[in-house]
């Protein structure tokens, strides 16, 4: 570690502050945020948010700074928002004047041991049918949507996913593609992808193709990245896993029809029903994360898709 890197280390320790520091050391915080206004509030596993603090303007703008600096990034007025990885892995991501008030942070946390399937039956989040049909579906290689709103923990039940094909696959070649880095492998075989300036997620998807994946990971599609993600599922490339943000299950395939229409003209609806096999819905309900739907997709016939639905309650056929 050089000299300049080692005395960055030392600022972040002390900009932290015990009562971030101990927030992220703590195994039940998803996520640390510090408003604009200064209070510092955490997202636990199961708890309602809590308001834990509060640190001055001067020092969270200090942080800012410092971990620009450790990622040879400036922020500015004119370029006034920062995405970063703190060294344990955590997301940061900070905005300041003039599109806030204030400078304000958001940590999502780094998890180096992820949950197992088994694990979100115990917590409650899914029903043990709900866990052998998403082994069932890693085992058979089909492609897995893993669907839901800000905060729900999609990465996190991914990161769940990717501990089964582990489990059931441990040979297989994982090509994981991501902005930020969140996802949590242990498969030997693996090779992580970042976007840049110049290479987008679209970019990273057809790059991987030549790379002899067995399957392929999206932390999120947000894009034309949809395209070319349900080619590659179409066409020899089984078994993967991506996440995306919507508001249902059945609203995962709305949302992938229109990303895949920033790419290309024409009614691909078709093509995404043959490509996705499964779409796992998981929100946050009250103080809890919970694996609302599982939606099975059969197919596409009548100008619709045809799906099942296994719910948290119940089983039912929605044709």
């Amino acid at each position: 570690m050089s000299e300049r890197t080692d005395r960055l280390h030392r600022k972040l320790e002390t900009e932290l502050g015990p009562v971030v520091r101990n927030a992220l050391a703590d195994a039940d915080v998803v996520e640390v945020d510090i408003n604009p206004d200064g209070q510092i509030w955490v997202d636990r596993h199961g708890v309602d948010l809590a308001m834990i603090g509060v640190m001055g303007s001067q020092v969270v703008m200090s942080l800012i700074c410092t971990v620009a600096a450790m990622s040879d990034r400036v922020v500015t007025p004119t370029a006034p928002i920062l995405e970063a990885t703190l060294p344990d892995g955590s997301r940061f991501h900070a905005t300041i004047p003039p599109i806030t008030t204030a400078p304000a942070i958001a940590i999502r946390k780094h998890l180096s041991q992820a949950l197992t399937l088994d694990d979100y039956v115990r917590q409650g989040v899914m029903t043990r049918e709900q866990c052998e049909r998403l082994r069932r579906a890693v085992a058979n290689r089909e492609n897995i949507i893993v669907a839901g709103g800000t905060g729900s923990g999609k990465t996190t039940l991914t990161n769940a996913l990717i501990e089964e094909i582990g489990r059931v696959n441990p040979g297989h070649r994982l090509l994981i593609l991501e902005d930020t880095p969140e996802i949590v492998c242990h498969n030997p075989n693996r090779v992580a992808k970042r976007t840049t300036v110049e290479v987008d997620m679209r970019g990273l998807v057809r790059s991987s193709l030549r790379m002899n994946p067995d399957r392929i990971i999206v932390g999120e599609v947000r894009g034309g990245e949809a395209e070319a993600l349900i080619r590659a599922w179409n066409t020899g490339h089984p078994g993967g896993v991506a996440t995306l943000h919507c508001s249902s299950a059945h609203a995962a395939l709305g949302k992938l029809e229109e990303y895949v229409a920033d790419a290309v003209a024409g009614d691909k609806r078709r093509g995404i029903a043959e490509a996705v096999d499964l779409v796992a819905f998981i929100e946050r309900a009250a103080n809890r994360r919970v694996l609302s739907e599982l939606l099975l997709v059969k197919g596409f016939a009548n100008n619709d898709y045809l799906t099942e639905v296994i719910s948290k309650e119940n089983v039912h056929v929605v044709a």
